[in-house]
């Protein structure tokens, strides 16, 4: 790989918000063309067990994402770490039902180094769900999308699943929130805003499609960055912690 030995770079994602649900993963392979790989795993998988399509339980389903998910971050770690085996392996941006499946990152666990999250519909960190996921794969967790729009941009913000706000100064209130939330928990090593520059017609990004920077944003930014290891070594402190770690801080879309 071009970029193995570049001291700048981190890491690799493998691809971005797998459809990786365990619910009737066994039905939906077999409703592929039979001679799909997919489809003929399934099939072997429910002969293995003893099963018909008719008989298929919740516990199956689970067990057979878990054998998907880990075959696929096998082959994917792999062959990252043939070309780069100086940096890390970032995992695939877990999105929507499949973070709420215990085997996505059991099954993950032992082919990625960092465990990484799109993380919507939440205006401060859920702690106990970063905690969760960190218990369960033995990874630390890093949030890779998450935004707020704001309506002051002149743009339409019909895109995205980001929070809507009023002004930039909210969205630079929810970026020190939520990197705030990120920096309390000692499971979590960093956050990574969804874009740098707006897309045309939603007020994502860091910059504007003129490449402009909205300077209230950034202004925040540079606030909690510029300082964010001593936050991190002061919030991460059992005093100041333990109020943070269970406390369950969704908002409701």
């Amino acid at each position: 790989a071009a970029t193995k030995d570049d001291p700048w770079l981190l890491g690799h994602f493998g691809d971005n918000e797998m459809p990786l649900k365990q619910k009737d993963i066994i039905k939906l392979n077999l409703a592929l063309p039979e001679q799909d790989h997919g489809h003929q795993e399934a099939l072997r998988f429910l002969e293995e067990r003893n099963k018909t399509p008719d008989d298929i339980t919740p516990a199956d389903d689970e067990a057979f994402c878990s054998k998907v998910i880990s075959r696929y971050y096998r082959i994917i770690s792999s062959a990252i770490k043939r070309y780069d085996p100086n940096h890390l392996f970032i995992g695939t941006r877990f999105h929507g039902g499949v973070m709420s499946q215990d085997c996505t990152f059991l099954a993950s666990a032992p082919w990625v180094d960092v465990i990484s999250v799109n993380y919507y519909h939440h205006w401060t960190i859920n702690q106990s769900e970063i905690t969760k996921w960190a218990n369960l794969s033995g990874r630390p967790i890093m949030a890779t999308e998450w935004y707020a729009k704001g309506e002051d941009s002149g743009l339409e913000n019909t895109n995205g699943a980001g929070y809507i706000v009023e002004h930039q100064s909210g969205r630079g209130a929810f970026y020190e929130n939520f990197a705030m939330g990120m920096l309390r928990n000692p499971n979590a090593v960093g956050y990574h805003w969804f874009r740098y520059i707006d897309s045309t017609n939603s007020n994502v990004g860091v910059y504007d499609i003129r490449y402009q920077p909205w300077n209230t944003l950034t202004e925040s930014m540079g606030r909690i960055n510029s300082r964010m290891y001593s936050l991190s070594d002061y919030l991460t402190t059992a005093a100041h912690n333990t109020a943070f770690l269970d406390k369950d801080e969704t908002v409701p879309e």
